[in-house]
């Protein structure tokens, strides 16, 4: 487009710079004209594309252009005789931006850190949008709908070994693990319940008979106690009769 109207050169666009442009354009849904703007914004002085002024130029578009309205995530209306299924959801999770995402399920726009901090993800992990709002979604469930981002970035990290390549791989990746989980609490659980049953089992007879006279040593110490108060209330009362 800019190469076009020789306003860009290519030697202004190394790889690095052209995939940051295409990630944002789509990360923000950013038409090509406004693109064009958003580019020529972000030169420097000695005509370099800063890749940080152009991530704040982005942000800053999108603010604006989103300012007072909520992207709206509804599935594309399927066929008659399609049946609807999970698949529609999965190829929504694919195709839209986790900054449209996360503002439409948290109701609220997204703040200018999560955005650096999903930019940033991104570029780093070259993790698919369907891989990355399953992410995000994931962490809200089971962090009270909040995105610590150490988390967010140690399980980005391991989703990328796991070569997840789109939304419903990672869906079923998070139920599996998530089984595991369960399934090796419960584990745990029954382990403790039966050594702790063996452990009275083996516990002696005469151990266990032990035990008790000190449960009613102690029921006598209190009820000689009681005695020995009622005693000196009747003596105080009659000093106080002798008087």
């Amino acid at each position: 487009m800019l190469l076009a109207q020789n306003l860009i050169t290519k030697s202004q666009l190394p790889k690095a710079t052209r995939n940051l442009i295409v990630q944002l354009a789509t990360l923000y849904d950013i038409a090509a004209h406004d693109m064009r703007g958003i580019i020529l914004k972000s030169l420097t002085s000695d005509q370099q594309i800063s890749h940080e002024d152009l991530r704040k130029n982005a942000r800053d578009f999108y603010q604006i252009e989103h300012d007072g309205q909520l992207p709206q995530l509804t599935p594309q209306q399927v066929k008659d005789d399609a049946p609807e299924t999970k698949l529609t959801w999965f190829e929504l999770m694919d195709t839209t931006s986790p900054i449209d995402m996360l503002t439409s399920f948290s109701k609220s726009e997204p703040t200018i850190k999560q955005k650096r901090m999903i930019e940033s993800i991104l570029e780093r992990e070259q993790l698919p949008f369907g891989v990355m709002n399953i992410l995000l979604q994931y962490v809200m469930f089971t962090n009270d709908m909040k995105l610590p981002q150490s988390y967010i970035e140690e399980i980005a990290s391991n989703w990328k070994k796991q070569k997840l390549s789109n939304s419903e791989a990672a869906y079923k990746y998070v139920k599996s693990f998530e089984q595991k989980k369960q399934e090796k609490l419960y584990n745990k659980a029954n382990h403790y319940k039966k050594n702790n049953t063996v452990q009275r089992e083996l516990t002696p007879k005469w151990l266990l008979e032990e035990q008790q006279p000190a449960v009613k040593e102690d029921t006598d110490n209190i009820d000689l106690e009681k005695e020995r108060q009622k005693l000196l209330e009747e003596l105080n009362q009659s000093w106080e009769e002798d008087k």
